[in-house]
């Protein structure tokens, strides 16, 4: 359960339509002083859930707020809940003080899709506004990841995440404007694209750190 903190929190993110987040620079990895190994398995099909729930609580909120329906405030609060869940996931690779900016991060990224949900039943130019915005809580993302990849596998998971906001975007201007099969394609797309970034994480995590993971922390101990 969140407690009452993080909900205060987590109002003010959803309210504050000009915050700007922090300024957050290339992270160093860290290991973690845990040397328990898992299977490399269980993190992917963890991080493979816990993305997928994202999108799934993400369009929950998106509903709730473009239709006026009910449960938008729990919604919302489930949807922070799972931001949480995804930095104490990886936690043993990148530590606790950077998993909690980077769940910061994914707070920033929630705020401003909210921000846009909001700002889709006003007027267009505050939706594109908010829509840079959101885009730009994603570059933020994909820096911090930078020390966690090669320069070319960060570009790529760089592109996935944008990729995925703009079919988000496009998902909720397909509901706004009463395209149902655009919007059930752009919502499958954004369920296919997260479970590849989702993906292209744990591949870092493992190539990153090979003695946390029992199939490649064998081999190390072998040679």
């Amino acid at each position: 359960m969140i407690n009452l903190a993080k909900l205060l929190t987590s109002i003010l993110f959803i309210t504050t339509v000009n915050f700007t987040g922090c300024a957050y620079g290339q992270t160093v990895p860290v290991n973690s002083n845990s040397e328990q190994a898992i299977s490399a398995i269980d993190l992917q099909i963890n991080l493979r859930k816990l993305w997928d729930d994202q999108a799934v609580m993400t369009r929950n909120v998106m509903l709730c707020i473009l239709d006026t329906l009910p449960g938008e405030l729990p919604a919302i609060y489930s949807l922070v809940q799972i931001q949480d869940e995804i930095g104490e996931e990886l936690i043993p690779y990148f530590g606790k003080e950077n998993s909690a900016e980077f769940t910061e991060l994914l707070y920033a990224k929630v705020n401003f899709s909210i921000e846009v949900f909001k700002a889709a039943r006003s007027d267009s130019i505050t939706t594109k506004q908010a829509f840079l915005k959101w885009r730009e809580s994603s570059d933020k993302i994909s820096s911090f990841l930078k020390g966690y990849y090669s320069k070319g596998d960060a570009n790529e998971v760089k592109l996935i995440l944008r990729n995925n906001i703009d079919l988000t975007f496009l998902q909720m201007q397909c509901h706004v404007n009463g395209d149902i099969d655009g919007d059930k394609i752009a919502y499958e797309k954004v369920r296919i694209g997260i479970q590849q970034y989702a993906d292209r994480l744990s591949k870092g995590m493992i190539q990153q750190f090979p003695a946390k993971f029992i199939e490649t922390k064998n081999r190390i101990v072998q040679n």
